[in-house]
């Protein structure tokens, strides 16, 4: 999986709302995980499509209701890739560090 459409997915303030409420108790029905935003029904039913096209979530049907849960895979990619960054920026500092102790004596 590719992390840019996660990243992509995650950076409207609705989405990234929609996937803390999700984390606190995942699965929920549509309903009870939109309860209280100020958008349109219509307007959260594109966020879920979103964060479901970047398989973040997965819609079940449950007879007349859709429950959404959070695909725990996804966010592993995700943090996957964050520490991927951070070894990397980690490994540039302490290059950087030892440079400069080196040129100090």
């Amino acid at each position: 999986m590719n992390a840019a459409p996660l990243f992509k997915a995650l950076g409207d303030p609705y989405r990234l709302e929609l996937i803390e409420r999700l984390s606190d108790s995942s699965p929920l029905t549509i309903t009870q995980l939109i309860q209280g935003f100020p958008a349109t029904r219509q307007g959260m039913r594109r966020h879920l499509q979103v964060l479901e096209e970047a398989e973040i979530i997965v819609l079940e049907p449950h007879g007349r209701d859709v429950r959404v849960r959070l695909n725990p895979e996804s966010i592993e990619v995700g943090q996957s890739y964050l520490a991927a960054i951070s070894q990397r920026w980690d490994a540039k500092l302490q290059a950087l560090k030892a440079f400069v102790e080196s040129t100090e004596g």
